[in-house]
This record gives C-alpha cells, structure tokens and sequence, in this order.
C-alpha cells in the first residue's frame, strides 16, 4: 500500500456513556514541562472542533510553561503567546501514547496587528465537575 499516512493507528478504550465519544487524557504538558491533571481527565473527542478545551486552572497552568503568555483580557479563558516562541512541544497522552501538537498547530489565531502575539489553541472552559466531561479535543 501507497500514500502519506505514516503514523500507525491507535486503539483506545472508551468510556462507556452515551452522550459523548469519551476517552480518559494520561497526560499534558508544555515546554517538555508536565501539567497537572488535577483529576480531570474526561475527554470528549469532537472531529469538529478547531481549538482544544480543558478545565480553566489546568490550562492556566499550560500556559505558564511557555514564556510570554498571558491571559486575554477582552476573552476569558484564552491566553496570548509571542508568535514568536519556538519549541512549545504542548502535548497529550491517550492510552499512555504522546501525541505532540506542532508548534504551528498551536496558533488558534493571531492576536495582534503587528503580528508579534498568537492567540494559542488551548482555552478554558471554565470549572467544571470532575465526574462530567472537562475537556473538548
């Protein structure tokens, strides 16, 4: 067989409920640095999301590994990085296999007119339960 796909795929046990496809989260962490899970670890795996949504004091948390970045005023929950930053390496494990985001992937937009601040793919969701969903990926 031919063609560009070269990762191999990955099996992962669900949570078994029926109102979302859930998978439990093993790990985070940003700048080769780990994230606290606190606890909330459900996940909600959603192929039509763009950005990716966790609980507000574990992603506070994120982003404080990645020099520069800043909570939005104007956009609770969002954070503000320098587009400039360079090695970001944000990643998340699934069934114990880390999955890495590349740094380019970690611009959910830019922030700024010069440029120079990116808006990163990360948010808050707010505080939420830990025997409900807590994150959007």
């Amino acid at each position: 067989m031919t063609g560009t796909f070269l990762t191999p795929f990955s099996f992962r046990v669900m949570i078994r409920e029926r109102s979302y496809w859930l998978v439990l989260i093993d790990g985070l962490s940003a700048g080769n640095q780990q994230v606290n899970l606190r606890g909330q670890q459900r996940a909600a795996i959603d192929t039509g999301t763009t950005l990716i949504g966790g609980p507000d004091e574990v992603i506070a948390e994120m982003y404080s590994k990645i020099p520069g970045a800043e909570p939005m005023a104007d956009a609770p929950g969002y954070y503000t990085y320098p587009c400039s930053a360079r090695d970001i390496r944000a990643s998340m494990a699934f069934g114990g296999k880390w999955y890495t985001l590349p740094d380019i992937d970690f611009v959910g937009d830019i922030a700024s007119d010069d440029l120079s601040s990116c808006m990163g793919a990360f948010f808050g969701l707010g505080t939420l339960p830990t025997d409900n969903l807590q994150w959007i990926v």
